[in-house]
């Protein structure tokens, strides 16, 4: 078959050129997402397959035969295994996809070929929530179904497409995706939640996330804060707490070899109970995804509140309902690493004494390195010899930080190899973990246990949904010291040389702010970025509370409020199904219903009539146009060509039934020049 007869088949099957057009565009922006997810020859293969099939409907590029494509497949997945290995993660099978996706498209030849491709560029919008569900890919996902609906009207056409028919076609699209909507909602409310997560596909391992880590060197928290991405919300469900006590717990660090703080594992599996504890508060947290297995609360928690909101208490057990731990040092740490966002219920005391330490956990709170140095631990004796209390020391180092040239920045010059003796009394700058490093190693040395905690600390409400927003670079670092007559106690060392930092974030430091570098520090356009990221942020926080947080244990709350709560599965799945129903009625019935048809042309010429009237020309009940348009010419001859165009379009569509969009704009363009 020569090329022209296969050119001729390709358009009785609607393969046509501006309809591959439309489908590239569509199908590249489908795949365009998955860019930093994916290697990029799986990208840059997929792209070259489909440019291929568009240079050949463009400028007539021979089509690979069966051999090369055959080839192609086979370097395809044999790029795949060596990108991912054997392993049976779900971007494995999207890169698979994505490049098969390439390949289908550079041998469209027949309608089935078509309707294939479409179909899987519906399905690849899919594969991007697995991995992203914010508003934004589900709007960005929302625009690329429409590209993929108006392909699929516009392929079904017979005849080549022209720029008219393509809006139609794009409007018509639209408007099927609006009819669809209150369906989309009954099957959104009724259809069953299951418990578990409903992507439970494995991720072939987890990426590098920024966040906290189980061990701490001077500089790595430092780091961190330069992330303004959002560690987690928090929703209090009461007064907000002073931000003076909003501590975030995560890793309790024990351990120090003279440069890194590390963290231990003796106390993983012994809760422990508060006593006497005051100022309880209650809050949900909407954790973002960190590959980390810990779970942030508000230093301390006491209970665990559950669907029902009831409080279960977090003892000795150690073990919650939701697959998750409290350590004896208070850590609330998941049975895997938070891989997707987490919402969580918990109540914190904000006064509170602890139990009484064992005697491994008191000879691990003394533990110090060989060489921490002799200057400070003839430091730590001498304020042991001038007071005698615990609390005594601790005050007297505060008081040091205090009163001496410290300073905190988040750029400390590097120290040798006694980091904290240089610290102390060379360099005297830092930030919170040299604080927090130095201060326990000095209550060590003074015989006082002591330990390391690594958190956030954040004063950041959002003004626009009420809620707290903690950033990455909000992490922070403090101290812990065992007093007898208090328990554990939290010292934070950087309050006492930095207290603006504690009271209004990072954002007080000269160095630091979460604008971009552009718009200033401070002034209109600083202040109206914040509120254009508040804003947005709110839109984000409430589409992840009742959209994706809507859950089967939100779902069966919704279904008690309906009077549904004593009906089984069947029940509603009946329901669901009546609603749907009942809207395809409505559908059906608005779509049926006889409907005055559209007379764009006669319309426009009643309206040039109505123009020539102004000018004091009326056309008489028994004028025909053709009669009303010779005297318009004679009584106005510079307006002719117009006249004559619009009497010829008008007169083309009420007797030869032609009502092209040419006609139409040309019919309103002639009647825009006669106005003019």
């Amino acid at each position: 078959m020569s090329q022209a007869a296969k050119n001729q088949l390709a358009m009785q099957l609607g393969l046509r050129p501006r309809t591959v057009g439309l489908m590239f565009i569509s199908l590249a922006m489908v795949i365009l997402p998955h860019a930093g997810r994916l290697p990029v020859w799986t990208l840059a293969a997929a792209f070259i397959f489909m440019l291929w099939r568009v240079q050949h409907e463009r400028r007539g590029w021979p089509l690979p035969g069966r051999i090369l494509k055959t080839v192609l497949l086979l370097l395809m997945i044999i790029g795949i295994i060596a990108s991912y290995g054997i392993s049976s993660g779900r971007l494995t099978f999207v890169a698979l996809l994505v490049v098969l996706l390439g390949l289908k498209f550079i041998e469209l030849r027949t309608r089935r070929d078509l309707m294939l491709v479409l179909f899987l560029g519906y399905f690849v919008v899919i594969t991007h929530f697995l991995d992203n569900q914010n508003i934004s890919m589900a709007v960005y996902m929302l625009v690329v179904v429409l590209l993929l609906t108006t392909a699929l009207i516009s392929f079904n056409r017979r005849q080549d497409i022209r720029r008219g028919e393509l809006k139609a076609d794009a409007r018509l699209a639209l408007v099927m995706l609006l009819q669809a909507i209150p369906i989309m909602l009954v099957l959104f409310v009724l259809f069953p939640r299951l418990s578990g997560v409903l992507w439970a596909v494995p991720t072939g391992g987890g990426g590098a996330v920024t966040g906290l880590s189980d061990d701490m060197s001077p500089g790595k928290i430092s780091s961190l804060t330069r992330s303004t991405a959002i560690a987690f919300r928090v929703e209090f469900h009461g007064e907000r707490p002073d931000t003076s006590t909003l501590y975030w717990r995560g890793p309790v660090l024990w351990h120090y070899d003279g440069e890194r703080w590390t963290g231990t594992d003796f106390l993983a599996g012994r809760g422990m109970q508060l006593q006497n504890t005051a100022r309880q508060v209650e809050y949900t947290v909407t954790l973002e995804a960190n590959n980390t297995p810990w779970l942030l609360a508000l230093d301390l928690p006491t209970h665990l509140v559950m669907a029902d909101s009831r409080r279960q208490p977090l003892d000795r057990s150690g073990l919650l309902a939701d697959k998750s731990k409290l350590t004896a040092d208070y850590q609330l740490i998941a049975n895997e690493p938070v891989t997707s966002r987490k919402r969580y219920r918990l109540v914190s005391s904000l006064h509170y004494r602890t139990p009484e330490i064992t005697a491994r956990e008191w000879q691990q709170a003394l533990q110090l390195p060989d060489d921490i140095g002799d200057k400070l631990l003839a430091f730590a004796e001498q304020l042991r010899r001038q007071h005698i209390s615990d609390s005594g020391v601790v005050n007297a180092m505060l008081r040091h930080f205090r009163e001496q040239p410290f300073f905190y920045t988040l750029q400390p010059r590097p120290l040798g190899n006694q980091p904290m003796q240089e610290f102390l009394f060379e360099s005297r700058e830092g930030f919170c973990e040299h604080y927090a490093s130095a201060f326990t190693l000095v209550m060590r040395a003074a015989g006082i246990p002591a330990r390391v905690v690594t958190g956030y600390q954040s004063s950041e409400v959002n003004p626009y949904g009420d809620y707290l927003v903690v950033r990455q670079s909000d992490a922070h670092a403090w101290a812990e010291v065992w007093l007898n007559d208090h328990g554990w106690l939290r010292v934070d060392p950087t309050a006492a040389v930095a207290p603006e930092r504690i009271k209004l974030g990072l954002e007080a430091l000269p160095e630091f702010s979460v604008a971009p570098a552009v718009l200033g520090k401070a002034g209109a356009l600083s202040d109206a970025w914040l509120a254009m990221t508040r804003s947005w942020d709110a839109v984000n926080n409430a589409w992840y509370q009742w959209v994706l947080g809507y859950d089967h244990l939100a779902q069966k709350r919704l279904l008690e409020r309906l009077g549904l709560s004593n009906t089984n599965s069947l029940h509603v799945a009946l329901v669901m199904l009546i609603a749907i129903l009942i809207l395809l009625g409505l559908l059906a019935l608005s779509m049926l219903r006889p409907r005055k048809q559209q007379d764009s042309v006669g319309t426009l010429y009643t309206r040039f009539c109505r123009i020539m009237e102004k000018r004091g020309l009326p056309r008489h009940d028994h004028e025909g146009p053709r009669d009303y348009s010779r005297r318009l010419q004679l009584a106005c001859p510079e307006l002719a060509p117009q006249i004559s165009a619009i009497t010829t379009a008008y007169i083309s569509y009420r007797y030869a039934g032609s009502q092209g969009p040419d006609e139409v704009q040309r019919l309103r363009q002639a009647i825009r020049q006669l106005k003019a």
